[in-house]
């Protein structure tokens, strides 16, 4: 190594430790009011969301169980087949080490840090920008008024779309790097571990869009093409695309084979056919102030925001120049492409149409919500403008050396300006961010047994349920298209019966139970059925007896007499998802060490 080449080595891991305490701040200073308000619980769908992690965290803690089923909400639902579970990410550990409340507002910031730190690499690497507009554009998207909100509103699971510039330089780096091929598989089995209901499968148009690129991409003679680069052929490509396929595949299989049987049994499937004109744009990324219901659409106006500004969108717009002057066409056309998306139904033929007939993305709502990838590339754009106008800056400072001729001022002017661009756009989402003010869980004593809650009960006590140790047959309005059974019995009451007032046939004498499972002993005086007060599911099963359904409620046929009986959840999907797991973990741990690339420059080509 030279040592020209080593100083500039040391510059850029200088650079890197600057950006990453730099972005730290940023989401600190974005999310840390969370953390402000202790235990107190997040708004809207936080409370959701919360009930998911408190029923995994009384399961493991208080019971001793797998987090498999929740008891808690609906009748009793799957937990480890729910899309929006979180349960099985490694960022459920959290909850052992903080509490539920004060995991997720960590996590909260920690996905921030990571999506402003690698909107910074990706802005430096892919698009080939400076430092101040890499700030720039890092800051536009990952402070926009797209994550303000719907993390704010408590779209929990949207967290993984601040993965997606960490993603993409994973990608490009996958046709020469195996290492990085294991890091975008990581990425995306991480999407699903953390619920990712949205950012998996717009992940995978994402991987898509620029897989597609990259193999229509030519070199043109002495001006090699800005795409390929030197990550070698598209045979190279499309070799990489294979790993991170099959790698997410096996990573994620302990959550994909729960996700897969749910929703073949309790499908999700919705119209869609919510449309964006194209001046709404301007709303969609200039307007900070609006009513809670929108106008134009049926749903509220939180969902058609991704507010950045009317500084830094002025600059997008004029990046839109500079980068076609300079033959930077990915900004611009990733702008294009998802814009065209988040417009929605406009035709048979559009291209969120096309993409809603196919199975999973049938179940999605909002077109809108694609705003986030489109927001990405709107962020580089951002940069490109205030390239511009940094070089706008260097000719003003020459003109008037009298002003600017101080070396002092010389270097903070540039910063200066680029802390004016994002001011604007950093406070409001700081401001719009702080929604952690609803009341902390409940401190009450959890119920010697196990029962539901009166209905009145439900909206202010749903996050603090399993602690309780209380369900309800009630469900979130807007959740997956659960089957509650009916019958279902309220008040502290034994758990189980044997069906029928008149002519019953026996009686049930003892009954416990955990999330799991169901201890009952019934005297019968003829053959009956015991009722347990939860849903039917067919992976129940029991000891003795026969598993049936019963007006969607969980029971079990038995003879005459005494009968001690367990009747157990046992996902079938759960055993054969773990060894695809660990078979993954296998694998990427060979390609990490035996990878197409020498050990140690994994990510370079890309960074």
């Amino acid at each position: 190594m030279t040592a020209l080449s080593a100083s500039v080595a040391v510059a850029l891991r200088r650079e890197r430790r600057i950006a990453l305490w730099v972005t730290l701040g940023l989401a600190l200073g974005q999310w840390g009011s969370s953390l402000v308000t202790g235990f107190h619980t997040g708004f809207g769908d936080w409370q959701m969301v919360h009930h998911n992690w408190e029923a995994a965290w009384v399961t493991v803690t208080r019971f001793g169980e797998m987090p498999l089923w929740d008891p808690f909400h609906c009748g009793g639902v799957p937990l480890l087949g729910n899309p929006e579970s979180q349960t099985y990410g490694p960022q459920f550990l959290l909850a052992f080490l903080l509490g539920t409340t004060l995991a997720q507002k960590v996590l909260v910031i920690l996905h921030a840090w990571f999506g402003f730190y690698w909107a910074y690499r990706w802005a430096r690497a892919h698009h080939g920008l400076d430092v101040l507009p890499s700030y720039v554009a890092c800051v536009t998207w990952a402070a926009s008024g797209y994550f303000a909100w719907q993390i704010g509103g408590g779209h929990a699971t949207f967290l993984p779309f601040y993965f997606a510039p960490a993603l993409l330089m994973a990608l490009r780096g996958s046709a020469t790097s195996a290492r990085a091929a294991v890091a975008a598989a990581g990425l995306m089995a991480l999407t699903v571990m953390e619920g990712g209901t949205y950012p998996f499968p717009y992940f995978v148009v994402l991987v898509a869009f620029d897989g597609v690129v990259r193999l229509a991409a030519r070199r043109s003679g002495a001006h090699a093409d800005e795409i390929l680069g030197r990550l070698g052929t598209r045979l190279a490509v499309v070799r990489g695309l294979a790993l991170v396929t099959g790698l997410t595949a096996l990573l994620g299989a302990i959550r994909f084979l729960p996700i897969m049987d749910v929703l073949s049994r309790y499908p999700r499937t919705m119209e869609s056919s919510d449309s964006m004109q194209p001046f709404e744009l301007l709303d969609l990324w200039g307007r900070w102030t609006f009513p809670w219901e929108h106008p134009l659409h049926t749903f509220v106006w939180p969902e058609y925001t991704a507010f950045i500004s009317p500084p830094l969108l002025v600059l997008a717009i004029v990046g839109v120049g500079v980068a076609i002057n300079q033959r930077r066409h990915l900004a611009w056309g990733g702008a294009l492409f998802f814009i065209a998306l988040l417009l929605g139904d406009h035709g048979p033929w559009s291209p969120w149409a096309l993409l809603h007939r196919l199975p999973v993305y049938d179940s999605l709502r909002l077109p809108s919500r694609f705003a986030g990838l489109a927001t990405l590339y709107v962020g580089a754009l951002s940069g490109f403008g205030f390239s511009a106008l940094l070089r706008g800056l260097a000719r003003v400072m020459r003109r008037f050396p009298e002003v600017f001729g101080r070396p002092f001022v010389a270097r903070v002017t540039p910063w200066a300006l680029a802390v004016a661009c994002t001011a604007w756009l950093f406070g409001w989402s700081a401001s719009v961010s702080d929604k952690w003010h609803d009341p902390p869980l409940s401190s009450d004593p959890p119920a010697e047994s196990f029962h539901f809650a009166p209905p009145e009960l439900y909206g202010y006590l749903v996050a603090s349920l399993p602690r309780l140790n209380q369900g309800t047959p009630m469900c979130y309005v807007g959740n997956m298209n659960w089957r509650i059974g009916s019958g279902m019995w309220d008040g502290e009451l034994p758990q189980a019966r044997v069906e029928g007032r008149r002519n019953r046939a026996g009686e049930v004498v003892e009954v416990v139970r955990t999330p799991n499972r169901f201890h009952a002993t019934a005297q019968l005086i003829r053959d009956g059925r015991v009722v347990f007060n939860q849903n039917y599911d067919p992976d129940w099963q029991t000891n003795y007896g026969e598993v049936v359904e019963d007006r969607g409620r969980l029971a079990v046929d038995l003879p005459e007499g005494e009968h001690k009986i367990i009747v157990r959840y046992a996902p079938s999907t759960f055993i054969p998802g773990l060894v695809g797991t660990l078979m993954g973990l296998l694998l990427a741990s060979l390609a990490f060490a035996y990878g197409y690339r020498p050990a140690g420059r994994a990510l370079s080509a890309s960074a």
